[in-house]
């Protein structure tokens, strides 16, 4: 067996136990470190398939910016996790029926794909040739999909802008100090000198 097909098994393993534990983990931290270590691993399966530059956005934006994100929403959030947990178990069916559906349609392109004719198999291969380039994917990105970028910039852009909201709402359970009025204060405000007589 080649060094390929072996590192090809190992990251497929790891994706799938990964992918497996974001959803049995309680822990919402855990849930999110077992999610990136699925990005990394995916991230290798696209390069073994010669697409680098899927492989190198899968760690930069989605492990580096979009899974940061998220951390740091999960810890400022403080989510009640047991309580959250018995209210899950209501849409059990409904995740179900849902998982059901999307693994049958997997199953089905997958199927698709194997008992393609050869004629789409030759042309696939012709086209497979230039994508995965950064190349070809930038040039499509910047002529034909300029818009669709710049949509996905500004939606990037309010997500931030409302993680920011988020954490400066105000909690009871908080100490919070206005840095202005900090800045306001005086020495005499600080301290005060009080004139005792001496004790024996």
């Amino acid at each position: 067996m080649e060094f390929q097909s072996i590192l090809f098994y190992i990251l497929s393993i790891i994706t799938i136990i990964s992918s497996l534990c974001i959803g049995i983990v309680k822990n919402t931290v855990h849930s999110a470190l077992f999610l990136i270590l699925s990005f990394f691993s995916s991230a290798g399966l696209w390069a073994l398939l010669n697409a680098e530059f899927l492989s190198f956005i899968l760690i930069l934006i989605y492990v580096g910016a979009i899974m940061i994100l998220f951390l740091f929403i999960i810890m400022m959030l403080d989510l009640n996790i047991h309580k959250n947990s018995k209210n899950l178990l209501n849409f059990l069916i409904l995740t179900v029926i849902l998982g059901f559906l999307m693994a049958f349609k997997m199953i089905k392109i997958l199927l698709n794909g194997f008992l393609i004719n050869n004629f789409y198999k030759k042309k696939i291969l012709i086209i497979s040739n230039s994508i995965g380039s950064v190349k070809e994917l930038g040039l499509l990105i910047y002529s034909k999909y300029i818009y669709i970028f710049e949509v996905a910039s500004v939606i990037l852009l309010a997500t931030t802008i409302s993680v920011t909201i988020l954490t400066l709402r105000s909690r009871k359970d908080r100490k919070y100090y206005s840095s202005s009025d900090a800045i306001k204060v005086q020495s005499s405000d600080r301290v005060r000198v009080i004139k005792m007589k001496s004790e024996k």
